[in-house]
């Protein structure tokens, strides 16, 4: 009798472990079904050719070099800071199609943070490091004549944009002004808000502010001096962009609403559980360009009419995330949108350069070896641009052509500062 028992008790409990086993891989299953099975360009890797032409060269020997500001390119010409032994910096600017590099400052003080326009290389000069003062210098690349145009008394002073032939430059932590070098005015566009990021398109300038991961998206036009209130919604909008009558961003309004949160969140960031919004400038209508219950989007890139962001289910707790990319082609209020790259990867910053969409891509967990993938959006077609050894992240939210790294034979070795000109 108890050995009868015993047996019962042994196969009831083998009968629940297969259930629960069941019910597991059922459920891992169902996630891995979460990724729509069409979000992936079907070609197995097998890249058809593209019309694509790079020309590739280096640039300053052997000097550490930055290029973070948003405006560091203009036409076949970007401006760079690079810094000597001692760790001073100044500021150049190189052409790529001459080679030649022209040296824009040359003193014991810090200059940085610059940005470049066909005429203009604005840069910021370090006064005295202990009160934190910066002065805004404009240099004319037609005359070689220097002239200072802002000063501050603040750490965050400095260049930021240039549209409409004027410059915006932030003059502390939350005032933002433009500076008109013909006419030598200075005027305030933001004052008091938290400020994220800032786009720029002829006369319009677009940003995300707020506080407390509460953004919204606001527009101001330098012709009309109106300011307008894009998106007032809850939580987070950011990520905010403009070309011509569209402005786009990053979405979370329904972060508490979508599947995707029960995944569990990121230490690093939770801007994967996002979605895709578009307004129109000449109507003020709002509009959604990609929305997945189960699939988080983020960042958006626009130009023309063509958006790029990325796609992604998290799996982990690591950053970036594994996705793809996407492109949407806007047509009034409506969008089509369509995958562009063919592997589920960890993936970096889709950016536009050119006609091309251009990212960092890895297949390795750690994305420690990243690849440069672009996509032809006259040829539809993905191609491989670079293989490197070093970790390299294309420059965001560009419209040129121009994709800048730094890499080194060695460990502790010189850095080496390349680049590649896209053409067609």
């Amino acid at each position: 009798m108890k050995l009868s028992q015993a047996i019962l008790t042994v196969f009831t409990a083998m009968i629940i472990i297969v259930l629960i086993m069941f019910f597991v891989i059922n459920d891992i299953g169902n996630i891995e079904k979460k990724w729509p099975d069409d979000w992936l360009l079907r070609n197995n890797g097998d890249y058809r050719e593209t019309s694509i032409k790079t020309h590739e060269f280096s640039y300053a020997d052997g000097m550490h070099t930055r290029t973070r500001n948003s405006k560091v390119v203009h036409g076949n010409s970007f401006v760079y800071t690079g810094y000597d032994e001692d760790g001073d910096s100044d500021v150049y600017v190189f052409d790529a199609d001459t080679g030649e590099t022209t040296q824009v400052t040359d003193s014991p003080a810090d200059e940085s943070r610059s940005i470049i326009t066909e005429d203009y290389v604005f840069y910021v000069y370090r006064e005295t490091i202990e009160h934190h003062n910066n002065v805004i210098y404009m240099y004319d690349r037609r005359t070689g004549e220097r002239k200072e145009i802002i000063r501050s008394k603040s750490y965050y002073a400095a260049p930021v944009n240039f549209t409409d032939g004027k410059l915006i430059f932030q003059e502390d932590l939350n005032r933002y002004l433009t500076y008109d070098p013909i006419l030598e005015e200075t005027k305030t566009i933001i004052d008091g808000m938290e400020v994220y990021n800032i786009a720029v398109a002829g006369e319009n300038i677009v940003w995300s502010a707020g506080n407390s991961g509460n953004n919204d998206v606001f527009l101001y036009n330098l012709e009309t001096d109106e300011k307008t209130v894009v998106c007032h919604e809850y939580y987070n909008q950011s990520n905010a962009c403009i070309s011509g009558d569209y402005i786009v961003w990053e979405d979370h309004r329904n972060e508490e609403t979508r599947h995707v949160k029960e995944i569990p969140k990121m230490t690093v960031s939770n801007d994967w559980n996002g979605e895709i919004y578009g307004y129109k400038i000449s109507t003020g209508e709002e509009f959604v360009i990609a929305s997945d219950e189960n699939v988080g989007f983020s960042d958006p890139n626009i130009v023309g009419n063509k958006v790029s962001f990325f796609a992604s289910v998290p799996e982990d707790h690591k950053f970036p995330q594994k996705g793809v990319v996407m492109l949407a082609e806007l047509s009034g209020t409506s969008a089509v949108v369509k995958p562009i790259s063919t592997t589920f990867s960890r993936k970096t910053f889709p950016s536009f350069f050119g006609n091309w969409v251009v990212w960092a891509d890895s297949q390795s967990e750690e994305m420690d070896r990243p690849s440069i993938y672009g996509y032809s959006i006259i040829d539809e077609v993905e191609f491989p641009i670079l293989t490197s050894e070093d970790f390299v992240i294309p420059s965001r939210r560009s419209e040129d052509t121009i994709l800048l790294w730094t890499t080194s034979d060695e460990e502790d070795s010189e850095p080496i500062n390349r680049g590649i000109v896209l053409s067609r």
